[in-house]
């Protein structure tokens, strides 16, 4: 038994023995292993940073590579299209359109055009990533094939000088006439003119700043007159309106008789010499009644606002007694005593400053306007602004410009803040997107993010958030229900939520999914740009219908484009490869389909969100300029403006003189009406402005302003 239990503890022992060897042997082998693994992932690390030197390379060479597809291939995806999906409905009409019934009814009373297919419409062929315009649906352009460019208008031959022909209808002409300098020295005579031969040019008469000096004389009422005036002519004073005649009751008029009826008027031969006795006399002198004209323009909501110097007559009265009523104990703008009457008053008169021109702010509007156009539609920083102004002769520090801006958005800002309420409370559709917006900070910068939003066809509203966190994504819509039309980013999951928010997705961004499968599937990837194609050429047919008629439209001609997409997809999910392309750009297509496909529901929606896109652009190339915001302010200022700017380019308004004639009326106008002076609403309210409001928009320099001339007889007007 003893021999028998020593053989076991051996047997065991070499047993344990060889287990500890064999797990050194997988000790080492790990350890192996981790140093192979530790290769291998430093190797990988090498292999990244080297394909993304490569890309940048790539970039580099060929900077913001356009996503277009050569005509003639997007042409044989979409045959193949037809010949592989022969068994979907939806393929064979497509490939039948004329057996199609007509899709709207016409306001003409005719049918609609068939769909769009590769034969029967050249346009049909191109594909590629549309720009389109504001005021325009998506375009597709792509690069034109032999037989495109055959079946192509023929071009007009250009000018043997090579030059492009400019319209010059709308330049003013600056004619200069030029003669031989011997018929010159000879005055003209023994010659006649036969002719003359006239060539144009385009110059420029470069602007220049004008140093504008609004000069206010003071008045005062005259000691001694030596003449009453007759009326002047009633074509020399400025008309009144039926509410100026009103808001000047209590003046004396030239019609109103009581102005001369305890005196009656002399000869002006008899008051010279009463005046002259008086004025030897020791006895004070009859004080003297002039009447004022108000400006027509000057009246404002009953009040008169301010007055010229048009006299329209003069009378001696007597002096009036003390708590007499009508005792003229005003003071216009400033009362001082005269050394030679014993506490009398003289009333110093001085005209106030015209509602168009800033108080206590050294620029004109105009100035204003075009500092900010330079900066925050040309993306000129303020240094660069100095530095033009400099070599204009006349140097303006870019602290003062920053003065003038801070000044502009104190009187802007409201209506940018009324145009974001409207568009949250009434808007069906917004289109959303985002960039980032670098600000200085202490030892970096710190990334803020700038949202466009284009509600509808009515307003383009930037606004800044610190973060893309659910709450500051929820400020940007307060109280809105209705549309929203955006990338599939995650941040904007918050706001479809609660139901109130519906979810638009664009076509353009699936779109580049696919263009991106190009270099690794170029068959499929073909096959499905093709299609989608065909969506944006149904939208370029009907998009002149309206919504009601580009809904019915769609469904029509869209929805079996759609469903023969959908049959794509299934057939090609397994096919692709799970970690290429093909399959993100599949996997995106199924996320989003809903929302890809909701733009079937209301013609007023939109295939794609190109139209916010576009709005970010003046901000990326500012970017490139200034590189960060200074601080908050800056972005404040910025959203604030490129909010009007953009606006404006949206309805067609001129951005420059809007900005000008709105810096010039806003100050006075109601607070409560401050929508109407938004670029969607601003022709409409320059038509019902009244004369002084019309008076106020417009640059002093270019108003009539009557005045008295010194040097003719008190009663002479001079407009």
């Amino acid at each position: 038994m003893q021999s028998n239990g020593c053989s076991s503890c051996e047997a065991l022992r070499a047993q344990l023995a060889d287990s500890l060897h064999r797990v050194e042997r997988l000790e080492l082998e790990l350890e192996r292993n981790r140093a192979g693994l530790r290769e291998a992932a430093n190797l990988a690390e090498l292999q990244r940073a080297d394909l993304e030197r490569y890309k940048a390379a790539y970039a580099e060479v060929q900077p913001n590579t356009p996503e277009r597809v050569p005509a003639h291939e997007l042409q044989l995806g979409f045959a193949s299209i037809l010949a592989s999906y022969k068994d979907v409905p939806a393929t064979r009409f497509l490939a039948e359109p004329e057996a199609a019934p007509a899709a709207v009814d016409q306001p003409s009373g005719r049918q609609a055009a068939p769909p769009p297919t590769s034969e029967a419409c050249p346009k049909a062929t191109s594909e590629s990533v549309p720009s389109p315009s504001l005021s325009d649906g998506p375009a597709v352009a792509a690069e034109p094939s032999s037989a495109a460019e055959k079946r192509a208008p023929r071009k007009r031959k250009r000018d043997e000088h090579g030059r492009r022909r400019l319209d010059l209808t709308s330049l003013p002409i600056e004619r200069v006439v030029i003669d031989p300098d011997h018929v010159v020295a000879a005055g003209g005579v023994g010659f006649e003119t036969i002719g003359e031969e006239m060539s144009e040019r385009i110059a420029l008469r470069l602007a220049a700043y004008v140093r504008l000096q609004i000069v206010r004389r003071k008045w005062r009422r005259a000691p001694h007159l030596v003449a009453v005036p007759a009326s002047p002519p009633a074509d020399a004073l400025p008309r009144m309106e039926p509410d100026l005649a009103e808001a000047s009751a209590g003046e004396i008029s030239p019609d109103d008789d009581s102005c001369c009826e305890d005196v009656p008027p002399p000869s002006t031969v008899e008051a010279t010499a009463s005046a002259e006795k008086a004025a030897q006399s020791d006895l004070p002198s009859t004080p003297t009644r002039v009447t004022m004209l108000p400006e027509r323009s000057a009246v404002k909501e009953g009040t008169l606002a301010r007055l010229t110097a048009a006299t329209l007559a003069i009378s001696r009265v007597p002096d009036a007694a003390p708590g007499d009523p009508d005792a003229d104990t005003e003071e216009a703008k400033g009362v001082s005593e005269d050394p030679g009457s014993k506490g009398s008053k003289k009333t110093i008169s001085i005209a106030e400053l015209p509602n168009s021109v800033w108080p206590k702010v050294m620029a004109d509007p105009s100035v204003i306007a075009h500092t900010i156009i330079s900066k925050y539609d040309d993306s000129l920083p303020l240094h660069r602004q100095e530095r033009i102004s400099r070599r204009d002769g006349f140097t303006i520090p870019r602290s003062t410009q920053c003065g003038w801006l801070g000044e502009a958005w104190a009187v802007l800002h409201r209506i940018v803040e009324a145009m974001h309420q409207e568009a949250c409370t009434s808007a069906f559709c917004i289109a959303l997107d985002s960039t980032g917006a670098p600000v200085r900070a202490l030892g970096k910068c710190v990334d803020w993010d700038v949202f466009v939003l284009v509600a509808d066809r009515d307003h383009v509203i930037f606004r800044f958030v610190r973060s893309q966190t659910g709450p500051e994504i929820e400020s940007l819509l307060p109280g809105f229900r209705g549309h929203v039309l955006a990338d599939a980013a995650p941040m904007f999951d918050v706001l479809y939520r609660g139901g109130e928010i519906i979810e638009v997705a664009c076509w353009f961004h699936a779109r580049r999914y696919f263009w991106r499968a190009l270099g690794v599937d170029r068959p499929r990837a073909l096959e499905a740009l093709s299609l989608i194609g065909k969506l944006f050429e149904v939208e370029r047919e009907y998009r002149h219908l309206g919504p009601e008629g580009l809904k019915a439209a769609r469904n029509q001609f869209s929805r079996p484009i759609l469903d023969v997409f959908d049959a794509w997809i299934e057939r090609n999910r397994a096919a692709a490869d799970e970690r290429g392309p093909l399959a993100a750009a599949i996997g995106y297509y199924t996320n989003q389909r809903e929302a890809l496909r909701r733009f079937l529901e209301d013609g007023r929606l939109r295939l794609d969100n190109s139209v916010s896109e576009q709005q970010l652009r003046a901000l990326v190339l500012g970017r490139a300029n200034w590189t960060f915001f200074e601080n908050r302010t800056g972005l404040r200022w910025y959203t604030t403006f490129r909010s009007l700017i953009a606006s404006c380019a949206l309805h067609g308004v001129n951005a420059q003189h809007y900005l000008e004639q709105v810096l010039r009326l806003a100050p006075d106008w109601p607070v409560k009406r401050i929508l109407e002076l938004a670029p969607k609403y601003w022709t409409s309210t320059i038509q019902r402005l009244d004369d002084d409001q019309r008076a106020t928009i417009e640059p002093p320099w270019k108003r009539r302003w009557p005045t008295v001339d010194t040097n003719s007889p008190p009663s002479t007007l001079v407009a």
